[in-house]
């Protein structure tokens, strides 16, 4: 899923999903690779447009039936393997009990694909005698597995907390793995079946369960892998107001996580550290160098990999307070032009400062543009805090022409007692806003906080004009 909750008739709702609005996106993912996805909206019915799949039924003669809308989703997306499939190469597919049904597991086996999944109450072709014991939940005890074979597909019902059913195509129900499992809890589901098998004592064992269960628990998260990889560093803002920009976005975000995955594969090495075990920056340090590769691309290829700066990426945790300013080299040439502004910011820091460079191009290249965040305006800034001092002058000296000033007498002589007079804090915030200038800052929509910012420019072009008229 992917979250847009905009107004749009393609975004579809499902509550029981962490993303429950959204656009509803499927794909066929491997170990954080996305091969292939696609679309989908309400009311869209799957496969339209697109002639219909027909699978023949085996143990008969010119019988055929036909794969349903959703099946047909599954087909679109593994035909890109098709090439890729060899008789020393072959595909594995995990699904869910959306999907799987004997009539998609039998096609694909013809194609060369394995299919292994779990299939919902009254799937096409389950056994009846297993979905009797699917509703008898204490008829088998934990570990037990039952299996037919319908139509060259092997049904399977295993007894875990309750029954889970499924079909495959690439195991047999005689394969077992060892694994350790944990001893559930007494108020968990099904306690007296899943708890059987460990003492009083015991909370973890190795058990041993079927091949087939372990294959699914491995497999059927790769795609969850995707969005796991994706959600460290996506593009995707927290909210868009046009329903093209999460596609957008997504585009970017799965494309830079396959070209993680490629490099990973080509370069086994770059993601282990000194000590040869995974190194969890990988990631973030493959973006960071593909990015300085992307700026400095010109279309003459160069042999040279760039150079990155140490202090070039800062990465900052929450709550760490700011990083300290890199030191700078005495020979680091300044801007030629600059001009100053009296406006209290923060600094690196976080203590105020009160000279701020302001980029002096001419003005045809300063826009007025409106962004998606809002800060406080550079130019109402400034026109609080001068009206403040003036009115913090005017009244110091209407105080001292109103008091006279007080003497002592000390060691002999008269002397005028200096009055402390507390200043007033200066609240210098002016207006919250989403406009900016695209050179000089956050500029609000009044037209006295653009002359004050541009005012140096504007002189200056007025004295060129009449320089010219002269």
């Amino acid at each position: 899923m992917l979250r847009f909750e905009g107004r749009t008739s393609g975004s579809t709702t499902i509550p029981g999903k962490p993303i429950p609005v959204g656009f509803k996106i499927f794909a066929l993912a491997d170990e954080g690779y996305i091969y292939n996805f696609e679309f989908t909206a309400p009311g869209l019915i799957e496969g339209q447009g697109i002639d219909s799949i027909s699978v023949s039924i085996p143990g008969t003669q010119n019988s055929t039936t036909k794969l349903s809308n959703t099946q047909a989703v599954v087909i679109r997306l593994v035909s890109r393997l098709y090439p890729m499939i060899s008789e020393d190469h072959s595909f594995h597919l995990y699904l869910d009990n959306l999907f799987v049904s004997w009539k998609l597991c039998y096609f694909l086996k013809l194609k060369g694909i394995a299919v292994t999944g779990t299939v919902r109450k009254g799937a096409v072709g389950y056994p009846p005698r297993l979905s009797a014991l699917k509703a008898i939940n204490i008829a088998l005890k934990w570990g037990a597995i039952q299996a037919d074979i319908v139509h060259g597909v092997l049904c399977w019902l295993w007894q875990d907390h309750g029954a889970v059913q499924g079909m495959t195509t690439g195991y047999t129900a005689q394969e077992i793995v060892e694994k350790n499992r944990k001893k559930p809890k007494k108020t968990s589901t099904s306690a007296s079946i899943a708890r059987a098998p460990f003492r009083d004592n015991e909370f973890t064992k190795i058990l041993p369960i079927p091949g087939i269960i372990d294959g699914y628990n491995t497999g059927m998260n790769m795609v969850d892998q995707v969005n796991q990889l994706r959600s460290y560093f996506t593009t995707h803002p927290n909210r868009t107001e046009k329903e093209f920009f999460p596609g957008i976005f997504w585009s970017f975000d799965f494309i830079l996580v396959n070209c993680f995955e490629i490099y990973k594969a080509i370069y086994p090495e770059y993601i282990l550290n000194s000590k040869g075990n995974r190194d969890p920056n990988a990631h973030r340090r493959f973006l960071e160098e593909l990015i300085d590769e992307i700026f400095l691309y010109t279309d003459e290829t160069f042999e040279k990999r760039p150079e990155k700066s140490e202090n070039r990426y800062i990465y900052i945790p929450r709550n760490s307070g700011w990083p300290s300013n890199p030191s700078t080299s005495q020979n680091q040439e300044k801007e030629p032009i600059s001009l100053s502004l009296e406006i209290n910011r923060l600094s690196i820091k976080g203590r105020p400062y009160k000279d701020i460079p302001i980029n002096v191009e001419p003005l045809k290249y300063h826009s007025h543009v409106k962004t998606t965040t809002r800060s406080y305006c550079l130019g109402c800034n400034f026109l609080i805090r001068q009206d403040l001092q003036n009115k913090i002058r005017k009244e110091s000296e209407k105080s001292d022409f109103l008091y006279p000033p007080s003497l002592i007498f000390k060691e002999g002589t008269l002397e005028e007692i200096q009055r402390t007079r507390e200043t007033q804090k200066l609240k210098s915030r002016g207006s919250n806003t989403y406009w900016k200038c695209t050179k000089c800052g956050l500029i609000c929509r009044n037209s006295k906080c653009w002359e004050i910012l541009h005012r140096a420019i504007i002189l200056k072009e007025k004295k060129r004009k009449i320089d010219k008229i002269s």
